[in-house]
């Protein structure tokens, strides 16, 4: 690869960054406005990492992830918010260790495990680091209520799990050649898809 070629490739991957982190901020900052999206829209955000992913690798879907992570908490969105994508938000990078994991059984047994550390993590830092009075807001629900909440949250979670690939396969057929030729990059088989068996696997 020549200088130039090198040069362009740099740019195209830093663009390409750029443009997904500034599209996960818009839709963080519309999210923090209506509190129904608190928890749909880091999981939305966490797919706009698989464009830079698909085309150059882990290092610039992590790049993508920091700098959205680092501006949605330096923004002063909520903070619930701001700690579920950081938590959840970079999955994807995540996904394909958890799905080499074999038999089955014990791949799904993992990824409840890892949602529930994660889950119980998040909250503890809300509740001591940042004082958010969730525990008010849980107590106030009661204990069923507070059960079914968290089991609807792992089930989301499940399904944010089961619809990286289908993900994946649309933006294959319908957009990532579109994007390489306008980019005048060239299109290969993505480094995600050769490290993982992603068309075999499901959750």
């Amino acid at each position: 690869m020549t200088l130039h070629s090198r040069s362009h490739m740099q740019s195209v991957q830093l663009a390409l960054s750029a443009i997904m982190t500034a599209l996960s901020v818009v839709l963080m900052l519309l999210a923090s406005l209506l509190s129904v999206f608190t928890y749909i829209a880091p999981i939305y955000c966490g797919l706009f990492l698989l464009p830079p992913l698909l085309a150059f690798g882990k290092k610039s879907a992590f790049i993508t992830f920091l700098a959205t992570a680092l501006l949605t908490l330096i923004l002063g969105m909520d903070k619930e918010l701001a700690l579920f994508y950081l938590f959840f938000g970079g999955y994807p990078l995540i996904k394909p260790y958890m799905d080499r994991i074999e038999p089955r059984i014990i791949r799904l047994m993992a990824k409840a495990g890892l949602f529930i550390v994660l889950l119980a993590l998040m909250y503890a830092l809300l509740i001591f680091l940042l004082h958010i009075p969730v525990m008010d807001e849980f107590a106030e629900m009661g204990r069923i209520m507070t059960v079914f909440f968290f089991a609807l949250m792992l089930i989301c979670l499940f399904l944010y799990d089961y619809m990286i690939i289908p993900f994946i396969l649309f933006y294959q057929k319908r957009y990532q050649k579109r994007l390489h030729r306008l980019l005048r990059i060239p299109y290969q088989m993505p480094p995600y898809l050769r490290t993982t068996s992603i068309h075999r696997k499901r959750p």
